[in-house]
């Protein structure tokens, strides 16, 4: 979805297409760590943000800026947020 977007909108423009930055969520996984709770604090403002939980709602993640709790699970469960031994 984005990135045809970005080449038509530099097509448009008569630009070239902008580079593409994402930051990546991630922790190590130790003993008696838990994953939901490191994603919840590396990603909670985000996950209380509209526009933020709109790009993994549209992705088909269950995000809402009111349960950044189920947000952090959605991007744990589907890998989003990663972990790491």
């Amino acid at each position: 979805m984005l990135l045809p977007a970005r080449a038509t909108g530099a097509a448009e423009a008569g630009r070239e297409v902008p580079c593409l930055v994402t930051v990546v969520h991630a922790a190590l996984a130790r003993p008696g760590r838990n994953p939901c709770r490191l994603a919840r604090t590396g990603a909670g403002e985000h996950l209380r943000a509209p526009q933020y939980t709109d790009m993994p709602r549209r992705a088909g993640l269950r995000v809402h800026p009111a349960r950044s709790d189920l947000g952090a699970r959605a991007l744990v469960d589907s890998g989003a947020f990663l972990t790491s031994r």
